[in-house]
């Protein structure tokens, strides 16, 4: 963090990949997961996890699985992730081209969230002097223009602003706020909304929350609640009107929430080693998928949604 760093989009071919004209989101898929080891150095990759059982294995993108983490899908089957401190995208079959998307000088780009059309993302793009703003990106890799307001935080920390667009057309994501947590990390001021174009901004939230993640049908949003500091956090949803609050989980040290495609799950990193789903309604005990290693840490879930 705090380089000048580009942000690169790479397009190649992702299996699985919807065909024309399916109405996505679909039926669930794999679900896939950043991981990462760290000894004299850190290294990420991601993997794939079953949403029935637990079954994992390396997420090899095309050669290209070493350094990958905060793994999105899109419509039709496109996929983004993270790629140290660029965005990745990986699209339809048969294109293989690369193509490089520049964000402004000294800056890190990451937290790709696609508009369900398909046809662009939105990123969170983060300077060395600690400013922090959203852009729009088109899937064909031109910055499309900054979206809303300009924060500023303590440390650069790429995914304080965690976006995530909605099925009606909805970003949500995190507003930072004026105090910092103890690690120096801006603390959140809740879940807000906004248009594409930076109007109808609005408070869904208001306290340490963060990590939104919108329900398929736009209707509901799963955060991270962390409440008093040192509380890593438990994952609470809420209707896009801002009512309807209530607690999916109440563990000590829940994040990273992600909706199944058909909307009646959700899963989320507990303890950063293991993986968890839960019935979206509450109706059940949450029930472990994967537990990795003692030497590994896992993140960012994001459940593939497959052509009906």
């Amino acid at each position: 963090m705090g380089r000048a760093v580009a942000a690169v989009v790479v397009v190649a071919a992702l299996v699985c990949a919807a065909p024309a004209g399916a109405t996505l989101p679909g039926r669930n898929g794999p679900i896939a997961v950043g991981f990462e080891q760290c000894g004299a150095g850190c290294d990420r990759w991601l993997g794939s996890v079953d949403g029935r059982g637990g079954t994992s294995h390396l997420f090899d993108l095309y050669g290209v699985a070493s350094g990958l983490s905060q793994p999105a899908f899109g419509p039709s089957g496109t996929f983004a992730a993270n790629y140290f401190s660029a965005v990745t995208i990986l699209r339809a079959p048969g294109d293989g081209r690369e193509r490089r998307v520049k964000t402004p000088r000294g800056s890190d780009a990451c937290a790709a969230s696609w508009a369900p059309d398909g046809k662009q993302f939105v990123i969170s793009v983060h300077f060395a002097d600690g400013r922090m703003s959203l852009y729009r990106v088109s899937r064909s890799g031109k910055v499309l223009g900054r979206i809303g307001a300009t924060y500023r935080g303590g440390m650069n920390y790429c995914r304080s602003l965690a976006p995530d667009w909605s099925a009606r057309g909805e970003i949500a994501f995190s507003e930072p706020g004026p105090r910092q947590e103890n690690n120096g990390f801006p603390a959140s001021s809740g879940i807000r909304t906004i248009r594409r174009d930076g109007s109808r901004m609005r408070a869904l939230t208001n306290g340490r929350d963060d990590e939104a993640s919108w329900s398929p049908s736009g209707g509901t949003v799963a955060f991270r609640r962390s409440g008093a500091p040192g509380f890593c956090g438990a994952i609470q949803v809420v209707r896009r009107d801002g009512r309807g609050l209530r607690a999916l989980t109440s563990g000590y040290c829940d994040t990273a929430p992600a909706w199944s495609p058909d909307g009646k799950s959700v899963v989320f990193v507990r303890s950063g080693h293991e993986l968890y789903r839960t019935d979206a309604d509450g109706g059940s005990l949450p029930r472990r998928l994967l537990r990795a290693a003692p030497d590994l840490s896992i993140s960012d879930p994001s459940w593939q949604p497959l052509p009906r």
